[in-house]
């Protein structure tokens, strides 16, 4: 067939010179062998990747349409990622950090404009790319681009082409050419396809207004509103129109392997397909697709969805080349997908004469218009370099004041009560130019923390002028207080703070600074309470809006999230705080039913909802979790109103959601996946906090610990396993197989737990230990604070890491010498008696510093261990003492209060000292 060539269109007013690899396209566009409409044409399709290509008809390919089978027509384009399937990609940046840059852009974005669009462009009859109706509305889109370009600001660099297929409708390309030359050769790609198809009959109609006369009016309205206000990015951005990806991907194949062979290192890729329906199974979202797309670039997908979309981000799949990021993905390019929601609840109208404007909702559709405008500015602004720069700080107070920085800790406090007390300062001092608007964006202040006899002059100096101000009127403080900045700043001496500000422009000045600054990662700190055997921690959780306050266990053996709810009428859940979804404004009903069935045997079953969360002093938007209607009774303790799983989303029995670590770091609310635990003994009377302990969110505490971090790498896509080299009973090694050297490190789990020969062979290695058929295996109580038995070690990669035998012998049994075992097996679970790895609960996590580490970027997961500091004088978060009597809500409030006394002036604590 005929070899085309690629028309160049030249638009003088604003088409400037391009990069010589557009010049050539004419050269490399490849041969095609697309028969013209009504002919019988055989393709080579493809329908999985792992599934051999095979031949079809024009009237198979539609019947695989009717039948939702999705396919890559290869015919052409077998050779498609021989070049660059291999090449080492670009890093991405974390996260979003242009939004003053989005704000320029983002109130041009018209409903009404998109409405008018879509309107005309379905008035065509269809858009087969076959067909002469598929070059028309080609040519209404390249004019309608053309004429935005014209009337556009001569400086904006942007130039449109048209990318010939030798079918009938052409690909459209623009390009906004980027001002640093370095980055010419690596784009940024914002696309959608332009063609439509009635499944039944190709020449039917097909006004195609969701699939994908939404996705191409979505980026129309962005490519308009960017070159109407001037866009110059560094990094150059282009937006295509892909013709025939109802013929199997063909337009957009077409293109990639032209970029592929001309060696341009796209950036980065995001299609969009279908944004204009809004089912009814689930809430409004965005649709994020997982399956056959770059996992980082789609992460960072989820981040830009929260800063700049009004709806939150839902995981869904596709399957096989379902829309044109395939191509790019094929072609060894990272590539994004975002649909208008779950795939399961898009729209049963596409590929019919009913795909119409009357079910498009355009709302929606401005949101993904907002998306796919946070991604062309954000990454269109990134050149990479920003990562090698350190961001700037705000100025310690030794700084300020002449004395030598140290390096410590800064705080932060979220708290509605920090605005009311400046709105007070304003008031009584005729204080000018204090933004409280400041304080209540970025809930963040600056104080040191040295000494605990410095914390407590501290909390003394300023306890009396902070009562001052948080009477009763103040706003109730109802968001946990507590996070610590996870950065290297200098900070100063508490006991300096008296002089260390000189005048309120100073504070104003900081203030501003802090306006100023990109959005800073956090770590967050949850105290945790354990009951009086250790055998399970429970920390704060809000929901809601206003919030909702629960108390959750901390789980790393399992991924999901849930409380009781107020479907819960069962004696067991009147006895819990339950969530009830019509107290909250933000919440929003999935619908999707639950169950999960725990290791014990016991078992949750219940709905899905969406709502705003605070854990950790950490807000996470658009969480889903459970609400659980009906509870076993057995799964959690007394005190504790459900569980948050900190394992793995591939181990989710709820399905594919994200976890709230992965929101606290897509939403980058912390920089690292990390979550480090700090937990104490009962036993241990002399330690600040007895029977409670910390979760750390996003990094960890160098005062919990003494020496190095000891990593081992995680053995399991699903679980918190590792592997066990070796393991002793004082010198004495015991014998164990193969199998039995994985073993799952488990926070919500009580104790250890051993296959049944193991469990025998460590307490035969015990002095007159004995075992009885209802108590389980029995250890004399003298032994407790014996010598003679040695420690249990466990050598894991090196590493040594013990738990004492006192720990081991707990409470007394009904025979009098004899105390119970912390030592089990797993033959005492009904239904796990084949087990054969090992469960280490929090019998061993309270005997050292553990690391819970996702891993980042190309790392994998691995878990940390190092030698715990027992003995903590005030640490951070940990100044929480177990009152008697008090409940766990006392606790959170005590906690609270003692901060905030030292916390919630910040920055301007020194000047409120010498003004009082």
């Amino acid at each position: 067939m005929k070899l085309q060539s690629l028309l160049l269109v030249s638009l003088a007013s604003v088409a400037l010179a391009a990069p010589s690899w557009w010049e050539q396209w004419t050269l490399d566009k490849p041969k095609s062998t697309v028969a013209v409409a009504g002919d019988d044409d055989l393709r080579l399709v493809q329908t999985a990747e792992d599934q051999a290509p095979f031949w079809t008809t024009e009237q198979e390919r539609l019947a695989m349409f009717r039948n939702k089978i999705r396919f890559m027509d290869i015919t052409d384009n077998q050779d498609l990622g021989s070049h660059l399937s291999a090449r080492s990609k670009k890093p991405l940046p974390k996260k979003a950090v242009h939004q003053k840059k989005f704000a320029r852009y983002v109130d041009k974005l018209s409903t009404a404009n998109m409405q008018v669009k879509l309107t005309r462009f379905t008035e065509f009859h269809n858009r087969y790319y076959k067909s002469e109706n598929g070059r028309e509305s080609a040519q209404w889109l390249y004019k309608e681009i053309s004429d935005l370009i014209e009337e556009s600001d001569s400086e904006t660099d942007v130039s449109v082409r048209k990318f010939d297929h030798d079918w009938e409708q052409f690909s459209i390309i623009v390009r906004f050419e980027g001002k640093d030359e370095s980055l010419w050769n690596e784009p940024v790609i914002v696309s959608a396809h332009q063609d439509s198809l009635n499944m039944w009959l190709p020449f039917l109609r097909a006004p195609g207004a969701d699939d994908d006369g939404s996705g191409t009016v979505t980026i129309l309205e962005v490519f308009r509103v960017l070159v109407t206000v001037g866009f110059r990015p560094p990094r150059p951005v282009e937006f295509h129109w892909y013709s025939a990806e109802e013929g199997g991907l063909l337009g957009s194949q077409a293109v990639a392997k032209v970029y592929e062979k001309r060696n341009v290192d796209v950036f980065a890729m995001i299609q969009n397909d279908m944004t204009g329906y809004v089912g009814s199974k689930y809430p409004e979202s965005f649709g994020i697709v997982t399956d056959n797309v770059d996992s980082e670039l789609t992460n960072l997908v989820r981040t830009y969805a929260h800063a700049y979309g009004d709806i939150p981000p839902r995981d869904t799949k596709c399957g096989y080349a379902c829309s044109d990021h395939a191509s790019w993905a094929k072609a060894g390019y990272r590539s994004a997908f975002a649909i208008e929601g779950d795939f399961s609840d898009s729209s049963p109208y596409i590929h019919t004469a009913d795909d119409t404007v009357a079910h498009i909702n355009f709302d929606h559709m401005k949101q993904f218009a907002k998306l796919s405008l946070g991604f062309a500015v954000e990454l269109g602004y990134y050149t990479g370099k920003e990562e090698t720069q350190a961001e700037s700080t705000l100025i310690p107070v030794q700084q300020l004041s002449g004395s030598s920085p140290r390096p410590t800790r800064e705080l932060r406090v979220h708290h509605e009560s920090r605005v009311a007390f400046m709105s007070k300062l304003q008031q009584l001092h005729g204080i000018r130019n204090i933004d409280a608007d400041i304080v209540s964006k970025t809930s963040s202040a600056s104080v040191a923390l040295s000494t605990p006899t410095e914390q407590a002059v501290a909390q003394d100096d300023v306890k009396s002028n902070m009562d001052t101000f948080l009477k009763p009127s103040s706003p109730p403080i109802t968001d946990p207080p507590l996070l610590i900045r996870r950065e290297d700043d200098s900070a100063y001496n508490a006991s300096q703070t008296n002089n260390a500000v000189s005048n309120l422009d100073r504070i104003e000045e900081e203030l501003q600074e802090l306006q100023r600054l990109h959005k800073r990662a956090y770590v967050g700190v949850a105290p945790v309470r354990g009951n009086s055997l250790d055998t399970q921690w429970v920390a704060a959780l809000f929901i809601g809006s206003p919030t909702q306050e629960f108390s959750v266990v901390f789980d790393t053996g399992s991924s999901d999230l849930w409380v009781s709810s107020t479907n819960c009428q069962s004696s067991i859940c009147k006895n819990l705080r339950r969530f009830n979804p019509s107290r909250s404004s933000t919440f929003q009903q999935d619908g999707q039913t639950w169950s999960i069935n725990y290791a014990d045997n016991s078992w949750v079953t219940g709905t899905l909802g969406i709502d705003d969360i605070t854990v950790a002093g950490i807000p996470i938007k658009g969480q889903t979790f459970g609400l659980a209607s009906v509870n076993s009774g057995s799964t959690v303790d007394a005190g504790a109103d459900g569980i948050m799983g900190l394992g793995f989303e591939s181990n989710s029995e709820i399905g594919h959601i994200n976890t709230p670590v992965s929101n606290m770091v897509l939403q980058d609310q912390i920089d690292e996946p990390i979550v480090s635990v700090w937990l104490n003994k009962a036993s241990n009377q002399d330690a600040t906090l007895s029977n409670g302990g910390v979760f750390i969110f996003g990094g960890v505490d160098p005062s919990l610990y003494t020496g190095q971090i000891h990593y081992v790498p995680v053995t399991s896509s699903k679980e918190w396993q590792i592997t066990v080299n070796k393991l002793y009973i004082g010198r004495k090694e015991l014998p164990f197989s193969k199998t039995a050297s994985s073993a799952i490190v488990d926070t919500g789990s009580s104790y250890i737990l051993f296959p049944d020969y193991l469990a025998t062979a460590f307490h035969r290695s015990i002095p007159n230990s004995r075992y009885d058929s209802k108590l389980g295996w029995l250890i004399p109580c003298r032994l407790a604070n014996s010598r003679t038995v040695g420690d249990l070690t466990f050598v894991l990669e090196g590493g040594q890491f013990r738990v004492p035998i006192s720990d081991i012998v707990i409470l007394k049994s009904e025979y009098k010498e004899y105390c119970l075992s912390a030592i089990d097996s797993w033959q005492e679970l009904p239904g796990h008696g084949s087990q054969s790895g090992i469960l280490l609960g929090d019998l061993f996590i309270k005997n050292h510093y553990v690391v819970f580490d996702y891993g980042k970027n190309n790392d994998g997961p691995r878990i940390g261990f190092a030698t715990k500091v027992d003995n903590v004088p005030g640490g951070i978060g940990l100044n929480t003492k177990n009152v008697a009597g008090a409940g766990w809500r006392h606790m959170i409030e005590s906690s609270r209060s003692d901060r905030l006394r030292m916390l919630a002036l910040g920055v301007v604590i020194s000047t409120l000292v010498s003004l009082f």
